[in-house]
């Protein structure tokens, strides 16, 4: 049977015990510890640094926050504007791309006549010369030089085509064909460019692609100064041709720059509109925090019980409103402070009586091994175990788990060891020796408090062990002979659930026989339900397999096993209960 199923019989309850230890208290100590808060709050307001009595030697939280009002519209302003300056930029520069396109394009359908008709007429021009006709060569002549009057209009007439965002500062038919004249019309020339080349990029079908037009980005120099230009080349007929258009973007500067100057106007108006705006919202927010500050001031100076009007129901007010409920807490934070410390007082007391419960060392017997190890979950814990001589040739061992902490519990322990102790020497029956503890026990203890033990008393001379249990885990019985594990865990209840009749019914021992070799190991429910941090419990079976596996060492070797095995198990996890074992055994 495991052991599961054995402490499934266990009641379990837990309440406070309601009898705690009454303590004296020095007046004159609860007075000085009643105003150290006070004392506190007056020391705060004295000391260097305190509020009272300063002057603001930076800027006025006022000034802070219109200034930072201040600098967020501006910026806000200025991004704004900033956006529509270039995308205002874009939309010119786009536009005149777009014009530049259209523009070059034309310029190169006007080259392409220009050639052929060039290439018309000097065929014809040749066809004469080859016969000798003076008056055909002589018509064809002048019918060159009047294509090239004829074109070199052309490109005047475009020039002066022009608006004021883009003006039309050159238009060139570049020729790579010896006899054919260059033309070109506008104000400058393309060798005055200064400026860098790139591909043209167009939309084309929805898409932004290369095309095979070359713009040139610079500037050219003017008598007023350097002025900004946009050129666009075109090659055609495998690059005998190549028609030029430079367009001049002083236009485009100049609306760029109107619109940059607006946008620093604006920001102008708007870091002083913000600031003006700032400073009355800054006085509306400052002025119920001037309040406050006067209000801490005579809070500061002692007066607990004074109370700052709230003003308004948004933070200001809920801040005020928070501020009266900190002086509360203030006039009351003596008491906590006065109840924290008697709860030390408290602790430390039972850490005393619980030490003085558990024994001070392990008792040497002839022919036997004993050990033993006890660690609280908490500063005071509910474990208690014991060794009682019982005459001469007596002993007794006894493992109990109380079910309260601290002042309680350590009450409930002390009550039961004295009980214990008391009948133990005046009863060599383990389950008689219960049923008298529980009779006074169960008339004292606060209903639903228990204590849970398992008591037995071995017979040194012979090796007998007689054994009863309160409702507690079953004592593991390690037999050498067999070489394997017995649970022994007679019939009862724990202590102070029932005052005597059921109790009294249900109360049982057992009996065993230690021979050399054997082994008995007493614990609490620490051990097999300790946790890892996967929260995972130790379990019955690795319990069972540590002592199995060790039982042949000594009782100290086999405790430290156990508990080197739960320290493992339990890892950086929190110990989730108190850890008891007791083992002894015959040599």
């Amino acid at each position: 049977m495991r052991l599961k199923e054995e402490r499934s019989r266990k009641v379990l309850a837990g309440k406070k015990f309601k009898k705690e230890a009454e303590f004296d208290e020095n007046p004159q100590e609860k007075d000085a510890n009643s105003t150290s808060i006070l004392q506190g709050v007056k020391l705060a307001s004295t000391a260097k640094g305190s509020s009272r009595g300063m002057k603001n030697k930076g800027f006025s939280l006022a000034m802070k926050f219109a200034f930072f009002i201040s600098i967020v519209a501006a910026s806000l302003c200025l991004v704004a504007e900033l956006v529509v300056y270039f995308q205002i930029k874009d939309t010119l520069l786009k536009e005149i791309d777009r014009k530049g396109t259209a523009l070059v394009r034309s310029v190169g359908s006007l080259a392409e006549q220009y050639y052929n008709q060039n290439e018309e007429y000097q065929e014809l021009l040749l066809k004469a010369k080859g016969e000798n006709k003076e008056e055909d060569i002589k018509k064809y002549q002048t019918k060159k030089q009047e294509n090239v009057e004829k074109f070199s209009k052309y490109l005047e007439n475009m020039v002066v085509m022009q608006d004021d965002a883009s003006e039309i500062l050159n238009i060139t038919f570049l020729v790579n064909v010896v006899g054919l004249p260059v033309l070109q019309a506008g104000t400058h020339r393309a060798s005055e460019i200064r400026g860098h080349e790139e591909n043209l990029i167009v939309r084309s079908q929805g898409q932004w692609v290369e095309s095979n037009i070359k713009m040139i980005q610079g500037e050219i120099s003017t008598e007023k100064g350097k002025v900004g230009i946009r050129a666009y080349r075109l090659p055609l007929l495998e690059k005998k041709l190549e028609a030029f258009v430079m367009l001049s973007a002083q236009g485009i500067e100049d609306t760029t720059d109107a619109v940059l100057k607006n946008i620093l106007i604006t920001a102008v108006i708007a870091i002083l509109l913000g600031t003006i705006i700032s400073l009355f919202l800054a006085r509306q927010v400052t002025q119920p925090v001037r309040q406050l500050m006067r209000d801490i001031e005579i809070i500061s100076k002692g007066n607990l019980s004074h109370k700052t009007i709230p003003t308004s129901t948004d933070e200001i007010g809920l801040l005020a409103h928070t501020f009266n409920i900190m002086t509360q807490n203030l006039k009351s934070a003596h008491e906590t402070e006065l109840e924290n410390k008697a709860r030390e007082h408290e602790m430390k007391i039972a850490t005393e009586i619980q030490s003085n419960l558990l024994p001070g060392q392990v008792p040497q017997i002839a022919g036997y091994d004993i050990a033993s190890y006890y660690n609280p979950s908490k500063e005071v814990g509910g474990d208690y175990y014991d060794f009682i001589e019982i005459g001469p040739d007596h002993i007794g061992f006894i493992v109990a788990d109380v079910s309260g902490k601290s002042i309680p519990g350590s009450m409930v322990m002390t009550m039961t060891r004295a009980l214990i102790r008391m009948e133990a020497l005046r009863n060599a029956s383990p389950g008689k020796t219960f049923l008298e503890v529980n009779r006074i026990l169960a008339k004292d203890i606060t209903k639903g408090m228990f204590v849970t033990a398992m008591y037995c008393i071995l017979e040194i001379s012979t090796g007998n062990l007689i054994l009863s249990s309160a409702g507690h885990n079953p004592a593991i019985v390690w037999k050498a002979k067999n070489q394997k594990n017995f649970l022994v865990n007679p019939k009862g209840m724990a202590l102070g659930l029932d005052k005597g009749i059921i109790f009294e019914k249900t109360i049982r021992e057992e009996k065993v026989v230690l021979e050399r070799g054997d082994r008995v190991v007493l614990y609490t429910d620490g051990v097999p339900e300790a946790m890892s941090p996967q929260k995972e419990e130790f379990g019955d079976d690795r319990f069972l397999d540590i002592i199995a596996r060790e039982s042949r060492q000594s009782a100290d070797h086999l405790v430290q096993s156990i508990v080197h095995d739960l320290v493992q198990w339990k890892g950086s996890g929190p110990q989730s209960d108190d850890i008891t074992i007791v083992s002894f055994g015959r040599k």
